[in-house]
């Protein structure tokens, strides 16, 4: 999500990344079909014909904003599915490594998972990427189901909260301080996985071999 950068669309930054900086957020105010090149190019401070030197369209602009931010997040999604071993640490690890890169993100992507624009007909080779993130992690959760590391609820429920935690962090720079974001990933993973142990006393243990997991992903990444 959008953080420090200053000036129009991120001044200091090359022209390309200072055109995705706009889009990702006109699409949020404006819509996919509501921002027009020409907005792009009056936010970023570049004449019109010059942002077709970088982008041959503006559906060019908005698939390369949605490959970086889902390609590199059904990576992450795929790896921690396809480890072995107990799934509600893996979950664990999951969200934390996804907040993090959440809050480490140049862009903002309230966009992408807050309006219809991954319906759109023009973005459908990134629609089938994020349902496959979505098998990705349901993959996970019926193993925790099923191992009975979970408490018996519906595979669907678990998928609707840490959706929910995912689309609370998105909002969150507008509601807490700095501070408060540094532990957002562990905080949300944590009021996750506790709630749906079948045992409470197990997310100590839950919570290091998940850590553990993230290290590793970080020293691999």
């Amino acid at each position: 999500m959008v953080t420090s950068q200053t000036g129009p669309a991120g001044t200091g930054l090359d022209t390309r990344e200072r055109i995705l900086l706009a889009m990702s957020r006109l699409v949020l105010s404006h819509g996919y079909g509501g921002t027009s090149t020409r907005a792009i190019a009056a936010d970023v401070g570049i004449r019109q014909p010059s942002l077709f030197h970088h982008f041959e369209s503006k559906r060019a602009i908005v698939q390369e904003l949605l490959e970086r931010d889902l390609r590199p997040a059904l990576a992450r999604a795929q790896h921690f599915a396809e480890l072995p071993g107990p799934a509600a640490p893996r979950i664990y690890a999951y969200i934390v490594a996804d907040l993090q890169a959440l809050h480490e993100s140049p862009y903002d992507v309230r966009s992408i998972y807050t309006t219809e624009l991954l319906r759109d007909p023009d973005f459908v080779d990134q629609r089938r990427t994020y349902e496959r993130l979505i098998e990705m992690l349901r993959l996970m959760i019926d193993h925790a189901l099923e191992g009975r590391e979970f408490r018996a609820v519906k595979a669907a429920h678990v998928q609707q909260m840490i959706g929910g935690v995912f689309l609370a962090a998105i909002w969150a720079p507008s509601m807490v301080t700095g501070a408060e974001l540094l532990d957002w990933p562990e905080q949300s993973a944590e009021i996750v996985i506790r709630g749906l142990l079948r045992n409470h006393a197990q997310f100590d243990r839950v919570k290091r071999a998940g850590d553990v997991l993230v290290d590793e992903f970080e020293r691999v990444g």
